[in-house]
């Protein structure tokens, strides 16, 4: 397993001091390549509580989220460009078989798809919470109220009865312009390049068909629709060029209940893209 730093911000002077961050069951361990990019990054264990605070965040809820609150990270961007995604590693390991590590990954979406002004600002800060890809603002509530689905991923997922430790790792953040920094284990470049692929694919597949019969498309939309991908059992990795064909095809056939073929290609031919992602020179 990499062994990686993590820079705590708010604690010390100038001087950056890389340490790595231990709790009873969660454990920080970040790359200072985010440091060196102005991502500064703190993990919410309890003896960092009173910085949070400080930032504006309300104790009592943060005491309510008792032992989760040791994986809950603090990201703040010091740098000129937005951070529009990071992704966050969990890598549980089993009370029954110690030497089992099973990964939880997290890709935080900070800003809407196709929205490169959005995101993350230069000088804000967010608290990310470990369930369910939820960030959520604890300044604006002084009672934490989970939802169904948020108390259900809990359970499954930071169970204390069946994972003893959790590693916590920030695996890269996506700024607004599409450059990746971090180690990047997860691949989210790949990733990426499989979903624009599907994208692409089902679009000009679907230009080729514009003059076939409309009943014929959509059963071919319904096929696509339910194509996906298998989930690698190792490393629990969707099939993304798969999904996204799926759901691009599902988002077509919506679509095309009050809209024409032509009009849906030509919507997919104005509306923005994501700005392909690229590494730093490191």
């Amino acid at each position: 397993m990499r062994i990686a730093n993590l820079v705590i911000f708010g604690l010390f002077s100038c001087a950056q001091v890389l340490v790595t961050a231990q709790s009873n069951r969660f454990i920080h361990q970040h790359s200072p390549e985010f440091s060196s990019k102005s991502v500064l990054i703190l993990p919410a264990v309890r003896a960092n509580v009173s910085t949070l605070v400080g930032l504006g965040y309300n104790r009592a809820v943060l005491q309510q989220l008792g032992d989760l609150v040791e994986g809950c990270i603090l990201v703040q961007n010091n740098g000129t460009k937005s951070i529009q995604m990071l992704v966050v590693r969990y890598d549980r390991v089993s009370v029954l078989d110690p030497d089992r590590i099973i990964p939880e990954i997290l890709q935080i979406q900070l800003a809407p798809p196709n929205s490169p002004d959005g995101g993350l600002p230069p000088g804000g800060h967010a608290l990310l919470t470990p369930w369910a890809e939820v960030t959520r603002d604890l300044k604006s509530t002084t009672t934490l109220s989970l939802t169904e689905r948020e108390n259900r991923a809990i359970g499954e997922s930071f169970d204390s009865k069946r994972y003893g430790r959790v590693v916590v790792t920030v695996d890269s953040a996506v700024f607004s312009d599409g450059q990746l920094i971090g180690p990047d284990d997860w691949n989210l470049i790949q990733q990426r390049q499989d979903e624009d692929r599907g994208q692409r694919e089902i679009y000009a597949a679907l230009a080729n068909k514009a003059s076939l019969p409309r009943d014929e498309i959509i059963s071919w939309l319904e096929q696509m629709r339910k194509d996906r991908g298998m989930i690698d059992p190792v490393r629990r990795r969707p099939d993304y060029y798969k999904n996204s064909r799926a759901t691009t095809a599902l988002t077509l056939e919506m679509m095309l209940r009050d809209k024409s073929v032509f009009d849906v290609v030509s919507i997919y031919s104005k509306a923005p893209k994501q700005p392909p992602l690229t590494l730093p020179h490191r």
